[in-house]
């Protein structure tokens, strides 16, 4: 909601995020964002970690290696 609000209402609290988290009040400037920033970060981490795991899991690029090549040498018999 934090970063919907920053981006696109100019960061101010909505009505939503104003009724759901007292500490901000509809209208007015998000302030103190780092104390936000400080209070979220764990759930940033675990979220992304989560995500990148899954988007791993869905993909199909990591399904098997490339071969290997050397390069600068020749086969000798």
């Amino acid at each position: 909601m934090l970063n919907n609000l920053i981006k696109h209402a100019g960061s101010k609290a909505d009505a939503d995020l104003a009724n759901k988290y007292p500490v901000w009040v509809k209208n007015a400037e998000l302030l103190d964002l780092d104390k936000a920033h400080e209070r979220l970060k764990p759930l940033v981490k675990q979220y992304m970690r989560a995500f990148v795991i899954e988007a791993h899991d869905r993909s199909t690029a990591f399904e098997t290696a490339p071969a290997k090549t050397v390069t600068g040498f020749s086969k000798r018999i």
